[in-house]
This record gives structure tokens, C-alpha cells and sequence, in this order.
């Protein structure tokens, strides 16, 4: 498995609260070879795509990124490919699912929290899924991306700059201000940890990281959205996506995986945006979350 299984999972599995897409009954995953130059890049006939380098092999991630579609298979407005992990998730293969990816992992997904093995349950109000801390690690080693300047990172970079790029450049732009301002972080943390302790989060709480990458957010807690609004609104990173990604983050922070994540991201943008990476901020001293 290679550089696309990282994101793909981080869709799967985001453990937030939007509506589970459809399950899908599908075979399991199998080492597919990238078309040559010249032949259909596209098993359903979309000729949208530009074959990839000859002599190319696909792993199962690879080939998997370049089958994604552009037919989403949900039924909620679509804003793929500048939506956020639902809209991402939602123009999967058939073929990649939640039991899928348990059974290459050999293992369980999520050590507590509201999902079962093959399903997961997002309407969980004070609820989230807790990951294994193992699964995680198998995720980051096993899915380490192709080197920059591979052929199949040469082969996949077309399909990542048209699915991935926009929510990965979010996924590390949130990081990043996470690390810089780590008191900002820490009072997000604190507040919606306590709340779903209390089993009190109110309704629509995470629509205040929609804010999260204006410069004010963290110097101004107690501001007006409508202040907000006018000044700098959402810092000009989309904030109906940064609001997922930021609350993504928040529950990796609480299970404790954060760290093990942004290692996984920072593997796949050096394969595939090393740029975004030059001037980055050390990660924080590891918090015991337990």
C-alpha cells in the first residue's frame, strides 16, 4: 500500500458527525498495474484522466487513488473536489470500504467509541471513535508513500493534485496553526472534551472552527461570529472544510494519535507537496491523554 491509503482512511474514518455514506458490499483489495501511455486510464470508460509513466506499477492505495470518481455516490450536495472528508469519501471505489481495511489490517480500527467493526456511527452527539493507537502506526509504516521522483509517485501525482490537494493543503494548514498557537488549540481541546464529558456539547459546536484560520480566532475567543466575520472571516482557508479538519484533529489530540497522523501527513506532502513542508513548526512535546 502507498500514499493514497493515508487520506483515504482519514475520509473513511473521520469519527465527526455528518451522515454515514451507503455501505458497499465489495471484493477485497488486489495489486492492480497502472495503464501504460496509450491504453484507457480509467476502468468505467472516463477518459477525464492522463495515463500515467510506462512501466509504472500500482500499489493497491495507488491504484485505488486514480480510481477515484467524479459520480459521487451520496446523496448530499456535493463540493467535491474542494469539499470536506465526506465529500471526499463519497467518491471512493466501490471496492474500498471500512471492512476492507480491517481486514489488511489485521486488527481493530478503534479501541472504544460508538463504531462497530464494519460500520461506523457518526450521530453520535457526545461520542466519538477512539482509535488504536496500533492501528494507526500499522497505517503510517504500511502506507508510507512512493519517494518523490518514483514512477509511482510520478504515476499518481496527477490524480493527487485533482482529489487530494485541496483537502490536504487544509489538513496540514490546520495542523500547523494547531503547533503554532498550542494555547488556542488546547482551550478547543479542553472546552469539547469536557462538553461530551458532560454529555452537553451543544448542537453545531464545531461550526466555530469555520473561524479556526482567521488571525483572530485565537486572539478574540469571546468574539462575535458576525466579528469574525468582518474581520478576516475564514482566514482565507475554507472554513466549512477547515471546520471538519479542525474537529478531526481535536479527537486525534483526545485519543491520542495526533502525533502518529501528522507524521502519516508529512509523508504524503513530501511525496507529493514537498513545498508545503519548507518552514514547518516542530511538533508539540507529546501530552499522556489517558
Amino acid at each position: 500500500m502507498r500514499p493514497a491509503l493515508l487520506l483515504v482512511v482519514l475520509s473513511a474514518l473521520l469519527g465527526c458527525g455528518s451522515p454515514a455514506p451507503p455501505p458497499v458490499a465489495v471484493p477485497p483489495l488486489v495489486v492492480t498495474v497502472v495503464p501504460r501511455a496509450g491504453e484507457d486510464a480509467v476502468a468505467d470508460g472516463t477518459p477525464d484522466r492522463e495515463p500515467p509513466a510506462a512501466g509504472a506499477e500500482a500499489s493497491p492505495a495507488e491504484a485505488a487513488l486514480q480510481e477515484w470518481s467524479k459520480r459521487t455516490q451520496c446523496s448530499a450536495f456535493d463540493y467535491f473536489p474542494n469539499g470536506g472528508l465526506q465529500n471526499f469519501w463519497c467518491h471512493r471505489p466501490a471496492r474500498v470500504t471500512i471492512a476492507a481495511l480491517r481486514t489488511l489490517a489485521g486488527g481493530r480500527i478503534f479501541s472504544s467509541g460508538p463504531h462497530t467493526d464494519d460500520d461506523l456511527v457518526l450521530d453520535a452527539k457526545n461520542d466519538f471513535g477512539h482509535y488504536d493507537p496500533a492501528f494507526v502506526r500499522w497505517l503510517v509504516d504500511t502506507a508510507g508513500p512512493s519517494p518523490r521522483g518514483s514512477a509511482a509517485q510520478r504515476a499518481t501525482q496527477a490524480s493527487y493534485d485533482e482529489h487530494l490537494r485541496p483537502l490536504a493543503e487544509i489538513f496540514w494548514k490546520t495542523l500547523e496553526k494547531a503547533r503554532r498557537e498550542p494555547a488556542c488549540f488546547q482551550r478547543e481541546r479542553t472546552a469539547y472534551a469536557d462538553a461530551m464529558k458532560r454529555k452537553r456539547l451543544p448542537e453545531g459546536h464545531y461550526e466555530r472552527w469555520f473561524y479556526f484560520m482567521n488571525p483572530q480566532f485565537c486572539n478574540t475567543p469571546k468574539k462575535t461570529d458576525r466579528f469574525l466575520m468582518d474581520n478576516g472571516f475564514d482566514g482565507g482557508v475554507n472554513g466549512n472544510v477547515t471546520k471538519s479538519v479542525v474537529g478531526f484533529w481535536l479527537r486525534r489530540s483526545l485519543d491520542g494519535t495526533m502525533d502518529t497522523f501528522a507524521v502519516g501527513l508529512e509523508k504524503l506532502l513530501a511525496s507529493y507537496q514537498p513545498e508545503l513542508l519548507d518552514g514547518r513548526t516542530p511538533p508539540l512535546v507529546r501530552e499522556d491523554t489517558r
